[in-house]
């Protein structure tokens, strides 16, 4: 059986710096995430209303702990961004 690692990524943009962060997250993140050896798949939302991103990539287990998110540019987050694996029930 394959063993299938779910990781969320949530980070709160900087003052005035909401669509920059929706920008880094859909052309920076996604994109390193999909070439990344043992991925499944990526998907990124966000929230205006709470300057908030979220990215959610599925990985191969034995791949998941491997990868780390880009670097992202300076200043861009208001607190460090929060990141959480999950396993499907």
């Amino acid at each position: 059986m394959i063993e299938v690692l779910v990781r969320m990524w949530e980070a709160r943009a900087a003052a005035d710096r909401f669509a920059e962060a929706a920008e880094y997250a859909r052309n920076t993140m996604l994109p390193a995430a999909l070439a990344a050896e043992g991925n499944l798949g990526a998907e990124a939302f966000a929230s205006a209303e709470q300057g908030r991103v979220v990215v959610v990539t599925r990985w191969l287990a034995e791949h998941a702990a491997g990868w780390t998110e880009p670097e992202p540019p300076a200043g861009l987050w208001a607190r460090p961004p929060h990141a959480w694996t999950f396993t499907p029930l």
